[in-house]
């Protein structure tokens, strides 16, 4: 039941990784935001995700500017 409400475990000392309530989304050209087929606005844009509703991979390489 615990995982299919928080979604599985996962121990800090084996896998790094941050976490944030709230997030700044940019592109370059800004674009349309899609959100269930329906155009709600533009980039840049704040995000406030719902707690475990957003979960993004990167290589370890990865830059964050």
């Amino acid at each position: 039941m615990r995982q299919a409400v928080l979604g599985p475990y996962r121990p800090l000392v084996r896998t790094p990784f941050l976490t944030t309530d709230k997030l700044w989304l940019e592109t370059d050209p800004p674009l349309d935001l899609d959100i269930d087929g329906e155009i709600r606005g533009r980039t840049p844009v704040q995000i406030t995700p719902e707690p475990n509703a957003l979960r993004v991979m990167v290589s370890s390489s990865f830059r964050d500017t």
